[in-house]
């Protein structure tokens, strides 16, 4: 189990990051979960900003958990070291050729063994039970790259950030998706996953 992920909860309705001194809607609009064990819900058109992978293995503690994530209306926001405004602790690899905001620039959705090197894949064909499970399944990944998979044990969806060859850290899991069959109807983008 890996705790330590940074989160910020951001409502894209606001479409801005918190003011130094928040009104309360906007205090209301944003989540930072950095000690796992987290449950995230949101509204309508939420972005879900992952400051920083940063996985301790612990075994007392979970990721934080995204209850309510639909690609219709939500997407996932990487913070990129080096890349537009870091927020704190920014550790993720930038994997947006463009400018911030922008969708990943190589995706994969479906089977593991179809996979060659994408910056996010998302794995629908089988589970595992590790995200080094996931990562031994997939070819051609390197440290920075993300991948979904099902674990079975727990009856979730995981995202889970390449560490090295084979081996990948769980930052954040999806709640609501129970199976292979959820995760492939989800319908994953590029799109879902942006950089900033």
């Amino acid at each position: 189990m890996t705790a330590g992920a940074k989160l910020q909860f951001r409502d894209r309705c606001a479409n801005r990051q918190q003011s130094p001194s928040p009104t309360a809607t906007e205090a209301a609009q944003r989540f930072i979960g950095d000690e796992g064990k987290d449950h995230v819900f949101g509204d309508d058109q939420d972005t879900f900003v992952f400051q920083s992978h940063n996985p301790v293995r612990d075994a007392a503690n979970w990721p934080t958990v995204i209850v309510d994530f639909d690609p219709t209306e939500d997407t996932f926001a990487f913070d990129a070291a080096g890349y537009y405004s870091d927020g704190s602790g920014a550790n993720f690899v930038s994997h947006a050729s463009s400018r911030s905001g922008h969708p990943v620039d190589t995706f994969h959705s479906g089977a593991a063994s179809e996979a060659n090197g994408e910056d996010v894949v998302v794995v629908t064909d089988k589970s595992f039970f590790s995200g080094d499970g996931a990562a031994n399944a997939i070819a051609g990944e390197t440290t920075g790259d993300i991948i979904v998979y099902h674990d079975d044990l727990t009856k979730t969806a995981v995202l889970a950030y390449i560490t090295s060859e084979n081996h990948a850290d769980e930052f954040a899991r999806l709640g609501s998706v129970h199976s292979v069959s959820d995760l492939a109807a989800l319908g994953l983008t590029a799109w879902d996953f942006t950089f900033v």
